[in-house]
């Protein structure tokens, strides 16, 4: 997919330049584009996949974070101006030095072969990550719980608010 600037960004930078652009200078922006580009894309930081547990008759609110193969020390859960945020960086088994490839006998072997390096499907989420959950009022830090097990990171927020829960 060629990255394009649009007619409204050609005219709005030839005001700013007070000439015409020329079509060099077109191409060193749609090469500039491409590369901002690429560079959000290795900086994205994605969100975890949750669920939410919130009953009106209780006065907890559960949420579950789903985090295969994190380790506790690997992960970051504050608590500030009303938001839990957990955030850390999940890495692949090539950045762990784990190996995977198979033989022609089934066997498991090296993935760092040139052979399998080409992955056609990326369905897995590996990087920063970072989620951050609203409080309800009347909680703080101190109602705030966290377990992490089986790749599954639950927290639990206790609180009183002026419904009566």
């Amino acid at each position: 997919m060629t990255v394009m600037p649009s007619h409204t960004h050609i005219t709005a930078l030839s005001k700013v330049l007070g000439r015409e652009l020329t079509l060099g200078d077109v191409d060193r922006i749609r090469i500039y584009m491409a590369y901002l580009k690429s560079r959000r894309q290795l900086t994205k930081i994605y969100k975890p996949r949750m669920d939410l547990y919130d009953e009106p008759s209780n006065p907890r609110i559960a949420a579950v974070l789903e985090l295969p193969g994190m380790k506790a020390e690997e992960l970051s859960i504050c608590v500030s101006n009303g938001h839990i945020v957990v955030h850390g960086e999940r890495h692949g088994p090539l950045s762990r030095g784990q190996s995977i490839e198979t033989r022609s006998d089934g066997e498991i072997r090296d993935i760092s072969s040139p052979a399998l390096q080409n992955r056609p499907v990326r369905e897995l989420k590996y990087g920063r990550f970072r989620r951050a959950l609203t409080l309800p009022p009347g909680s703080n830090a101190s109602h705030v719980q966290a377990s992490l097990a089986n790749g599954m990171l639950t927290l639990v927020a206790s609180f009183t608010d002026c419904f009566g829960r």
